[in-house]
């Protein structure tokens, strides 16, 4: 299950925002959001660009 912070990341990246404006709109580092996506991966067991399309779809706009 993925952290109430995971799902704001998930939504930004599904809205297209790059890594720098998502961590600059959640006052986090780039480094914290990449530590955030590995997690994200990890636990929805991503591995390609095809997996983290259908992941994002429910929450593009």
């Amino acid at each position: 299950m993925l952290s109430a912070r995971e799902l704001e990341i998930l939504m930004c990246m599904a809205c297209g925002h790059s890594r720098a404006t998502i961590a600059e709109q959640l006052s986090i580092s780039v480094l914290t959001y990449d530590e955030h996506r590995k997690n994200i991966r990890n636990k929805l067991g991503l591995q390609s660009n095809a997996d983290w399309a259908r992941a994002l779809m429910p929450f593009m706009k």
